[in-house]
């Protein structure tokens, strides 16, 4: 785990970052609204995960939605593809997500659209060579197997490393695999690695793999050598999404969850070790590998330049795979209004 250690000091700053674009609003987030919620119990979506779920797991934990007179409980899910059929079908209408799982419910003409940002998880994102496996170069992932995510950008990197280092990125095969397995068969050697993201990130450091890899960083010789942002491998975000037509029907309802979201913002920023914990025991992973993707990710619910590029990112990425027959663009995917509601400073981009 040492390896990735290494930027905890830079990754604070990034955090500290986070906490100037997030802000810690405590007057704001927790002024309640005058006005009477049309719903009082809801359900909505959330990610067992440090990355599309955390300020809900946070809001859950800390009885945020509670004091916003909320009875809410959360659909949990592994990963953010399996709330697509739950919003698709309307069975839950305000969700945490990843940009791709917006852009593809935009692309179907589901009426969702993302009322905030959640998380630029970029630097989580890796690829974990298996134990005992070197590579000289970033050109020896040619003719590699590896695990990944059903749905993963993971790919795009890959591809960006084969256009800068010069191989050919069709060669290497991706064993599309559940998070948990593909950790399982890199540890027995069955993959050359792993496609990954906490906290299985941190389970298959522990058992003696070697970080490659994150989207906004490299470690091809051991020591960490960190990209700028248009030098990214990749740039991902999660976004809380709602159905429009429901947000519309019960406007002080969403609006309250969104407060009770941004409390676990604002506490997540200004209380990591104590945030660490809380997350290891309810994701049953351990305090150290939450703190290390904690520091990693940029928490931040503002809409800014960095997300829409994130949604430029994943619109082409989605292009390339096919899943995607043009690009989205932000009008059919993005709303601003709810969240300047909650504070306009937290909105700095027009659509």
């Amino acid at each position: 785990m040492d390896k990735i250690k290494k930027s905890d000091i830079l990754v604070s700053r990034r955090t500290t970052l986070a906490m100037m674009a997030g802000g810690v609003l405590a007057a704001a987030s927790g002024a309640r609204a005058a006005a009477p919620l049309e719903q009082t119990k809801i359900q909505i979506g959330g990610n067992r995960d440090p990355q599309l779920g955390a300020q809900i797991i946070i809001a859950h934990l800390k009885n945020f939605f509670k004091d916003e007179g909320l009875d809410v409980s959360v659909s949990w899910t592994d990963t953010s593809g399996d709330l697509l059929p739950l919003m698709a079908g309307g069975s839950i209408n305000l969700a945490g997500i990843g940009m791709s799982n917006l852009a593809n419910l935009t692309a179907r003409g589901v009426p969702v659209k993302g009322i905030a940002s959640l998380c630029d998880y970029s630097g989580t994102q890796a690829l974990v060579l298996r134990p005992g496996l070197t590579l000289k170069s970033p050109k020896d992932l040619a003719g590699r197997k590896f695990a990944a995510p059903t749905t993963s950008p993971h790919e795009m990197a890959i591809g960006e490393l084969g256009q800068r280092y010069g191989f050919d990125a069709s060669t290497v095969t991706l064993a599309r695999m559940q998070p948990s397995e593909g950790v399982v068969a890199a540890a027995r050697g069955d993959v050359d690695g792993v496609l990954t993201y906490p906290p299985f990130l941190g389970r298959i450091l522990d058992m003696g793999g070697t970080l490659y890899f994150t989207g906004s960083a490299t470690y091809f010789d051991g020591k960490e050598t960190k990209l700028s942002t248009k030098d990214r491998l990749l740039n991902v975000r999660s976004v809380l999404a709602g159905n429009e037509d429901w947000m519309k029907a019960n406007p002080n309802t969403t609006l309250a969850v969104m407060r009770a979201i941004l409390k676990g913002n604002d506490f997540i920023t200004a209380n990591l070790e104590e945030t660490s914990k809380l997350l290891a025991d309810f994701l049953k992973s351990t305090p150290d590998v939450m703190l290390q993707s904690l520091k990693a990710n940029v928490y931040s619910m503002s809409m800014d330049e960095g997300l829409l590029g994130s949604m430029d990112f994943t619109s082409g990425w989605l292009q390339k795979i096919g899943q995607l027959k043009a690009p989205i663009v932000a009008s059919a995917s993005l709303d601003t209004s709810w969240l300047a509601k909650i504070d306009p400073k937290l909105v700095s981009i027009k659509i």
